[in-house]
């Protein structure tokens, strides 16, 4: 895969305001991050895949003040295990369950699992079990519980943010940069890109992109797919993709037509094929079967 959205910007970089780059992965699973610069300090957010760290790292010191803090919006691999590349010297922001899944990660999980997990993985980028055999988890150090903010200097602060409840996953963290006007989303909002719901709550990501656009920014960096302003409400793909799997899946069960969730998924697939609530550049196999599967847990057994 390169990447789907267009052109693909220069070393996959684009300035999203004074202070303020997006980096983008070129290849599975497209993975976003971004530099913040102030006069003292520079700050990462995510920290992308293995493969993609190396090069956000090369971009991270190449200019600008040290390097010392690090934002990991949740814990899936795609942005989190890349964290050995910037700490130490990083201090590790995220969510308190995040750091407790990394820790466990880090802590109980048997010697080569990663690397027989990513090595036996065909959807993955080519390489990836390589790349694993250099993994060095990253338990995060300091717990954002609540709306605290990173001094970068100059006027450059990145305010942290933790989701309300279940959204993306158990523990996803968000950030605005001010002066920039800047949305950091991690995996709470995706644009042109199908999301993955099944690690946390269908209805959560939609309270997640509310509370974003209550937010205000002039413009936000997803976590996968290229920035843009967030959409007034009604409009956003993401939050009409997620209002259709509830609707349609309660639908489905009160009709008595979900006597079996395989059966259920098969009958909400075709119904999407036909009404298509939204259209992705890219759709992902797989990801809208799970995501159904998803709302299936989340609103319960069929009656």
């Amino acid at each position: 895969m390169t990447w789907p959205f267009g052109d693909y910007p220069k070393g996959g970089l684009v300035e999203l305001g004074a202070h303020v780059t997006a980096y983008y992965g070129d290849d599975f699973p497209i993975s976003n991050s971004a530099v913040v610069r102030g006069t003292d300090a520079t700050l990462v957010f995510d920290a992308n895949t293995l493969r993609f760290a190396r090069r956000l790292y090369e971009v991270a010191v190449a200019a600008g003040p040290p390097l010392r803090e690090l934002v990991i919006s949740h814990a899936h691999d795609d942005h989190a295990f890349g964290a050995g590349y910037f700490s130490p010297p990083a201090r590790v922001h995220a969510h308190r369950a995040t750091r407790d899944r990394m820790s466990r990660w880090a802590t109980e999980e048997p010697e080569g699992w990663l690397v027989e997990a990513y090595a036996d993985d065909p959807d993955y980028y080519e390489g990836a079990g390589e790349d694993a055999r250099e993994l060095r988890l990253v338990v995060p150090d300091t717990v954002v519980e609540e709306r605290s903010s990173v001094d970068l200097g100059g006027g450059v602060c990145v305010h942290l943010v933790p989701a309300e409840g279940v959204a993306h996953t158990k523990g996803d963290v968000w950030g605005y940069v001010e002066p920039d006007d800047v949305l950091l989303c991690g995996d709470l909002w995706f644009t042109a890109c199908e999301p993955y719901l099944a690690s946390g709550s269908v209805a959560g990501a939609l309270r997640a992109v509310s509370a974003l656009r209550e937010a205000g920014g002039r413009i936000a960096l997803p976590g996968h797919g290229p920035a843009a302003e967030l959409p007034p409400e009604g409009s956003d793909d993401l939050e009409r993709y997620c209002a259709w799997l509830l609707a349609t899946v309660e639908e489905l069960r009160s009709a008595g037509d979900g006597d079996a969730d395989a059966r259920l998924v098969a009958l909400a697939h075709d119904r999407f094929e036909r009404e298509r609530p939204t259209k992705f550049t890219l759709s992902i196999p797989g990801f809208f079967e799970e995501n159904v599967k998803a709302t299936i847990r989340e609103l319960g057994a069929t009656p």
